[in-house]
């Protein structure tokens, strides 16, 4: 409610984590998550992802991408946002986990549990490359179910490569997707800090 500064709420964030309760892990994601994209600086930026690291690294890991049987409804709930976000700073951990599943997926439907699908595909192609954008951008024009080619378009938007940003966002100016399915691309890039800018400055360009 704005009576404490963000400096004491996130000192706050590691105990938190550590008492296991579903809503304040949740809780404590989001806010560190909207703290660090928000308004944290270029040059403060390799402080705050070691931050992150540090406090949320840990049970992310211990959840991982695949639900396991003795799974509650609360940690259902929390492995997508928690995972999710962990997987941003842990390139060569989580989401290279993610990565494999992904393509996996490709050929097999049920190598990610459904609940998983979209934080998977984004986290998996953040660090991707061409070979990985176009296989997705291939799966995407020939799947015929409408909710694998919204998840593949939001994919094609996730990869951090200004490069293959371009190549997505680009698609959206073709006839080549429904725009309604294609907008995910903008969404997805727009949701990432490093390829933001890029993102609203297409739009705007090819506003009218």
């Amino acid at each position: 409610n704005g009576r404490l500064a963000d400096d004491k709420v996130l000192a706050q964030i590691g105990p938190l984590m550590q008492e296991g309760d579903r809503f304040l892990m949740g809780l404590s994601t989001g806010y560190a998550w909207n703290v660090g994209e928000a308004y944290v600086p270029d040059a403060l930026r390799p402080k705050y992802e070691k931050f992150m690291r540090a406090s949320f690294l840990p049970k992310a890991k211990t959840l991982g991408w695949s639900p396991k049987e003795k799974d509650d409804d609360a940690i259902r709930i929390l492995r997508p946002q928690l995972v999710g976000t962990a997987a941003v700073y842990d390139e060569a951990g989580l989401a290279a986990e993610a990565k494999k599943l992904t393509s996996l997926w490709l050929t097999d439907r049920k190598a990610i549990d459904r609940d998983m699908m979209n934080v998977v595909l984004a986290a998996g192609m953040r660090y991707g490359d061409k070979a990985h954008w176009d296989k997705l951008h291939a799966e995407a024009k020939k799947t015929a179910e409408r909710a694998d080619r919204g998840r593949l378009l939001r994919a094609l938007g996730a990869f951090s490569d200004p490069k293959l940003v371009e190549e997505a966002l680009a698609l959206t100016l073709t006839d080549e997707f429904d725009l309604r399915e294609a907008s995910g691309i903008m969404n997805a890039a727009m949701g990432d800090p490093r390829t933001r800018m890029k993102t609203f400055n297409f739009v705007k360009q090819h506003f009218d």
